[in-house]
């Protein structure tokens, strides 16, 4: 706004990628739910692994499970 520019801090950002990632999607999935006036649940995907969020009521045969890498 003062009329400089700048640029995020690379490697802080490299350091923080997971968090980071997990961050904009937690956004994005609460702005497309407020938006379209959804909501999200978590999905197990694997034994012992953290669940991701999925929008909830949506059958999980429409759902595109790739292998994991």
């Amino acid at each position: 706004m003062d009329g400089t520019w700048g640029s995020i801090h690379t490697t802080a950002l490299h350091e923080n990628t997971v968090a980071a990632s997990a961050l904009y999607n937690e956004l994005v999935a609460a702005e497309v739910c407020e938006a379209l006036g959804l909501a999200t649940e978590p999905r197990i995907v694997a034994p012992g692994r953290r669940p991701v969020m999925e929008i909830a009521g949506v059958s999980h045969e429409l759902i595109l499970d790739l292998p994991a890498q």
